[in-house]
């Protein structure tokens, strides 16, 4: 994604989140907050050190709006190190995807605490915290709160609050709870017409449209099947702020939770919400597609995981 160009904020915004530019920026500002400032919309154009990326948010509640991570989460477990959110380091590297519809497939029934090669399917809530690793694959990785129904919303539990990601620190991003993904499919201004289906170099996924899209000149969108981009063609819907989440696949059990099937034709991505269901202490819930649509699936599963920041808090 671009994020370095200034473009318009939203006008109903009351307070707005805006980044630190690549400019220099005064002393007093820095010393204000050293990475964040809020600050009200209708003075943003007085602030030319900083910039806005209205265009690229989506609505997740009446309240919030968030910045998608430019692609999957990624675990190496053997490479680098990574910072935690107690401020110790820990073995193993994270990233995001190189590319929005790269996912790494069948590798990933090679998840071990000692295999040198990328994975992106985790069990739910196993960013290390706890003990609970990334390359988790038990019939049931229970976040350990027996007979009770509670999320990861907010915990160390959520890679992004307790993991430092590639030069990000712990607690730049964060998960998605369940009823945010439902807010964003179905309830946001025009939530219909903000996602599609299509591919990328032959990648299957679901294309999701920012809250405020301007559609590209020379690049179409349909609300159907038809979608097909290639690598060039889609930096331009990136440009514009357009995500896409690519039908990766799940890590099933079979034994050991490593067989990994349906890559390229179906997408389960977790959220931060646990079932509330009687008999479903072990399950939680997941964004599945094609669809789009929520369910539970067993906690030792390998699903997919794409993270968020909170850009923009809209006051009631």
């Amino acid at each position: 994604m671009v994020l370095g160009t200034f473009v318009p904020c939203l006008a109903e915004a009351q307070e707005l989140f805006l980044t630190w530019g690549t400019t220099e920026v005064s002393d007093s500002l820095k010393k204000t907050n050293p990475e964040r400032l809020a600050y009200p919309d209708e003075l943003a154009d007085q602030v030319p050190e900083l910039f806005c990326i209205g265009k690229l948010l989506f609505r997740v509640s009446d309240t919030c709006q968030v910045l998608f991570a430019p692609g999957n989460l990624q675990y190496n477990a053997v490479q680098g190190t990574h910072r935690c959110a107690d401020g110790s380091t820990a073995n193993g590297s994270w990233r995001f995807a190189p590319n929005q519809w790269e996912c790494i497939g069948a590798a990933n029934g090679n998840i071990s605490s000692s295999y040198d090669g990328w994975i992106d399917l985790f069990a739910w809530g196993s960013s290390g915290y706890d003990n609970i690793p990334p390359y988790s694959n038990k019939l049931n990785a229970k976040i350990p709160f027996p007979g009770e129904h509670k999320n990861i919303a907010g915990t160390n539990y959520d890679w992004g609050v307790w993991c430092g990601i590639g030069t990000d620190a712990p607690g730049t991003w964060r998960t998605l709870t369940r009823e945010e993904w439902d807010y964003l499919f179905n309830n946001r201004e025009n939530a219909r017409q903000l996602y599609g289906y299509g591919s990328i170099e032959g990648m299957n996924g679901l294309i999701v449209l920012p809250d405020e899209w301007e559609q590209p000149a020379d690049v179409s969108f349909g609300l159907n099947y038809s979608n097909s981009y290639t690598e060039t063609e889609w930096r331009k819907m990136e440009a514009a702020g357009a995500v896409f989440l690519p039908y990766a696949g799940s890590r099933y059990f079979n034994g050991h939770y490593n067989l990994v099937e349906r890559v390229g034709s179906n997408g389960h991505y977790w959220t931060a919400s646990c079932t509330n269901r009687s008999g479903y202490e072990d399950y939680s819930m997941q964004l599945m597609l094609p669809g789009p649509g929520c369910g539970v699936g067993p906690r030792g599963m390998g699903n997919s995981v794409r993270l968020v920041q909170t850009k923009r808090i809209i006051k009631p």
